[in-house]
Order: structure tokens, then sequence, then C-alpha cells
């Protein structure tokens, strides 16, 4: 696996994303793939939407964080369905153009507020629901790993459940500087050390085209021409689960111990 610069500073990166992407294409682009077609990026939202209401406990009286909210595209999907969410971040510019969006919106019981790295501003069980989409992939540090783990594990009711929607990959495979690939017994290890342990894990989505292919004209007229194939497969493998090698997304459940 390829080292991540030391030099990395996450709060830079994703503010310049944020500052590039997040006013096009409802600023999907700034929280999946910043390279690939709006199409691409429409399919990932669906195949994530999907995983995701099936899991979650939604109710009325719900209430949900999510860690890592970027442009607050779980927020407006979610606010009609429970009683309250909140959002936190570490990029002010993401949390600006998320406070546009909700607030074009019209959405009245989201809270979104800037997460400063270190310990969460809610009280030890606050919520009902956490879930975080594609967001420990991107902590590079392990031991900042390991506190964010603490802290999500802290604000949510042991009575509750923790969604992790993750990207995993072989480790022989390179991690750009921005990413830092690991397992799933990697992930539910840090869980179990706070108590919380793995129900079950869901493919999300396993067919991936390559980043830098989607950025050639070619690659995106290809993509396009087999995304309804993407997604038809996609869906099947969510309900069937018959696909667990390569490249991958899944959805991680967690349960109190």
């Amino acid at each position: 696996m390829k080292k991540p610069s030391s030099n990395f500073d996450p709060h830079a990166y994703w503010e310049e994303r944020a500052r590039q992407f997040a006013g096009s294409c409802s600023g999907w682009k700034a929280v999946c793939l910043r390279g690939a077609p709006d199409i691409y990026n429409r399919l990932i939202h669906r195949l994530q939407k999907k995983a995701l209401f099936r899991a979650a406990r939604l109710t009325p009286t719900a209430t949900c964080l999510e860690f890592g909210c970027g442009v607050g595209r779980w927020e407006e999907a979610l606010s009609g369905r429970v009683k309250t969410i909140c959002g936190v971040d570490i990029s002010s510019e993401m949390l600006s153009k998320a406070k546009e969006q909700l607030g074009a919106a019209g959405t009245k019981n989201v809270h979104i507020c800037r997460f400063d790295g270190s310990r969460l501003p809610y009280h030890t069980d606050s919520f009902n629901i956490l879930f975080s989409v594609t967001v420990l992939i991107h902590i590079i540090d392990p031991d900042n790993l390991s506190a964010a783990i603490g802290e999500m594990c802290r604000v949510t009711a042991s009575d509750g459940q923790i969604l992790v929607l993750e990207g995993f990959q072989p480790s022989s495979e390179e991690s750009p500087p921005h990413v830092r690939y690991r397992s799933e017994e990697y992930i539910a290890d840090r869980f179990k050390k706070n108590g919380w342990r793995l129900r079950y894990s869901i493919p999300v989505y396993c067919s991936i085209p390559a980043e830098n292919s989607l950025g050639r004209r070619t690659g995106r007229i290809r993509f396009r021409m087999t995304a309804p194939f993407y997604y038809l497969f996609n869906s099947l493998n969510q309900s069937l689960h018959f696909s667990r090698r390569g490249p991958m997304q899944n959805l991680l459940e967690f349960y109190h111990d």
C-alpha cells in the first residue's frame, strides 16, 4: 500500500474540493467521484440511498446524526422521516453549501455544525441512529480514526444503531493521498473495542470503473451506454450478496453489545 503523504491536510483538501465541485450535480461530485460524469455520481447516490433507507430504523421519533455530512444530501433526504437530524463536517465550505441547499428545501428539523476533529459537540447517548458515508476511509491517521469511532459510539444510545457505509479494497491496491483503504475486520475491531459489534455487512456497489477511465471522453461515453447494467447488477447484488471480492462499497450495521 502506498504510504499517505505526511503533508496531507484533510481540512484543506475538503475545502478545495467543496469550492470546485459543491456547486454542480447537486454537490455530489464534491463527496462522490469528482472526475466522474454526473450520471455516475447519480448512480452511486441511488445505490447508497437504497442501502441506507433499507437498513436504518427510521421513525417519526428517531434522532439521527450524520458523521461527515458534506453538502447535506442525506439531511435533506431524511428530514421528513425522523424527528431531528444533525450533521457535522470538518469543511466550512461543505457546510455552507449544505445550509444553502437545506434552506432552499425548507427543512426545519436539520441542524449542522463544524466538527473540529476531536470531540463531537453532543452529550453521551444523544442519538438513536448514527451513520457515516465514505468518511472513515478519509481519516488517514489510525489514532485519529480510533478517536473518531470512539466519539461515534459515545453519542449513540445503547439501544440505537450505527451504520457505516465504506469503501474497501484489497490491501495490495495503492491508496491516493486522501484515502486509506482498510478491511472490514479492521473497522469492526475498532467498534468492538468501544462495545459495538458488527451485526451484518451488505454490498452497496461492487462494479466500479476506474476513476481515471472516466476522465476520458471515450470512457464517459462507454459508461453512459452501460450505466443501466451497472445499476441492475449492483441492485441485485444488494439483495443477493453474491459478490464480495475486489473493490467495493459495503454497508455495515453495528449494535451495542
